[in-house]
Formats: C-alpha cells, structure tokens, sequence
C-alpha cells in the first residue's frame, strides 16, 4: 500500500514559483544499502533534489541538503518513500502544497507549525496519533482531506487564524494515549479547536467519533455552517462565557441526533438546535460528577432547565439545522 514519510511539510512542497531547476537523487553519490535502500553520505548537496520512485533513503550524519534560499530542498513525487537521518537548509519562502498523499502508522500524518499561506490538499491519514496538527499558522486551506482511523484527533487546530477547512471527512477517531501530543485531552476528537479565530469551518463531515468538535480556549468568531456531524458519540464539547451560533446566511449543520421538524419542507429544522446544557458543562468542569450520572439529582437538573429555559448557560447553537446532510465534493 502506498505510503510516504513526511519528515518536514516544508521538504515536501511543490512551489510552482521555484526558480532552481530540480534535479533527479540519483545525481547525488547514493550508496547501495540492500533492495531500493539507499545511503547518503556526508557533505553538503547544494541545489534542489526530487525523488519520483519509490525508495528508502537514509542520510549518514552530516549529510546536508543546501538549497541555496531557492525552491525545494527535497520534492518528493512517489509513493513508497521514506527519508531518513537527513538535514535541510535554505529552501525557498515560496507557499507549501500537500496534495495526494497517504500516511499511514504515524505519530502525526501533516504537522504545521509557523508555516503560513500553505495548502493540504486531498490527503489521507490511517491510524496515525493525530491526522492533521495544524499549530500557529495563519491562511491554511485544508481542502478534500480524509482522517480514518486516527488517535487522539483527526484535525486539531491550535492557534489557527484565517484559514479555511472544507469538504474534509473524519471518521472513526479513537480514544489514545495523550502523553507525546502538545495540548492534553484527546479523547478522540474529530475535530478539536483550541484558541484559533476567524476561521471557515464548512461542508466537512465528523463521523462516529467520541467527540464530533470540540472549543475551547477562546475559539470564537469562526464560521462553521454546511457540516454534517454524524454518529459521535458526543457531537459538541463547547465550555465558555459567550454563545456560538453555528449558521451562516441562514444555513447550518447537520446533525444525526436533531429531533426537530421540517413544516414548510426547506430543508431546514424549526426549531435550533442545541447540543449542551447545563448539566454537560457541570460534568466537563468537573469530571467526578460523572459518577452520578444516571443519579436521580442529575436528571432533576435536566427536568429543571427544560422547565425554565431562564437558567440555561452560553454555549451552541445552530438556529437552522440541515434535516439531511450535504452532499460530500471529491478533490479534484
């Protein structure tokens, strides 16, 4: 099955406005080590590499890639590639493109850190810690991605500003060991937005997950409208001073578990939509009450706030559900 390494985003771009013409890996002194195993050994290779087969290259220690502030230090264009050991330095500024690859088995399919205007085009991650860890960047556009299988979270958004997420699917995100992801509580969150603003969050779809979305930290003023949040086993984990409403231009989500109406037949629900209340805040501030679940207290609460909507707590809503979910566009 194919699968490529990602060892950096930024090694791995296609930057159409690079000026360095590229040259093939096989112009560099490789080593023969076994079967489609290759050695790089120490000294710096000035200019711009690609791999268009698939191989495994590993970089004796000293072995540096000197792109020269132009370009690519290494594109690769193949399945089946795996980089190893190797030092990158002065590619080009140029934006990133990820587009059509498969990573599989990974601690992180795509990992952005400080890397702005950059494109994650039509990707798929399986069973990796986190698919898509998207940190401290701002104009990203993730269109077409997939995320299946994936621990922890399948898209998790930190400090993302201006960017847009559309026509991505997550599925199946499980519950996994947090101890090498950067942000605690990963409890199989499909999508998970912590402290990122001003965002396009549409006409993606978070499938049969523990969490289908989760806020926090100040994660406000995003658009998210169009979505189908389906078969989670909790849709939305949002806990603040402030409410979200999550339509836009009189067009929300879908959700699995709406129990509303459709009188006139627009397509869209009655009645909002409104994921959380009271008694959902109290057990994520503190989990302990959890062991009171099903206690007669807990569902006197419900009853209570049900009665007198006057005691409800900020938080979501989507003033017009979807009664059916949107169609899913294929990358181009």
């Amino acid at each position: 099955m194919a699968r490529s390494l990602v060892i950096l985003v930024m090694l791995i771009v296609a930057s159409a406005g690079a000026v360095a013409a590229v040259r093939p890996i096989t112009d560099l002194p490789l080593q023969a080590d076994g079967p489609n195993r290759w050695r790089l050994p120490a000294g710096e290779y000035r200019g711009s590499f690609r791999i268009d087969q698939p191989l495994q290259l590993t970089c004796a220690p000293g072995a540096i890639f000197q792109a020269e502030g132009q370009g690519n230090g290494l594109l690769i264009s193949a399945p089946d590639v795996s980089v190893q050991g190797c030092t990158f330095l002065d590619w080009g500024d140029d934006g990133n493109l990820l587009q059509g690859n498969i990573l599989e088995d990974l601690r992180y399919g795509i990992h952005y850190m400080f890397a702005n205007d950059n494109q994650v085009l039509g990707n798929t991650t399986r069973r990796t810690r986190t698919g898509y860890a998207l940190m401290q960047s701002r104009k990203l556009t993730v269109i077409g991605n997939r995320s299946e299988q994936d621990q922890n979270y399948g898209i998790l958004m930190n400090y993302i500003t201006y960017s847009t997420l559309q026509d991505n699917v997550v599925t199946d995100v499980r519950d996994g060991s947090t101890g090498d992801t950067m942000i605690a509580g990963g409890e199989g969150k499909a999508l998970f937005i912590y402290n990122s603003l001003f965002n396009r969050i549409e006409n993606n779809r978070f499938a049969r997950s523990a969490v289908g979305i989760h806020l926090t930290a100040g994660s406000e003023d995003n658009r998210i409208a169009g979505n189908a949040f389906i078969d989670n086993q909790r849709q939305v984990k949002y806990v603040a001073s402030r409410l979200q409403e999550w339509s836009a231009d009189g067009r929300g989500n879908y959700w699995s578990d709406y129990l509303g109406w459709d009188r006139n037949g627009d397509g869209l629900g009655d009645v909002a939509y409104e994921p959380n209340d009271n008694v959902d805040r109290l057990l994520w501030l503190y989990p302990q009450v959890r062991l009171l679940m099903n206690s007669p207290g807990i569902e006197l609460l419900r009853w209570v706030q049900r009665a007198f909507p006057v005691m409800k707590s900020p938080g979501v809503m989507d003033s017009h559900p979807l009664m059916q979910a949107p169609t899913q566009k294929e990358p181009a």
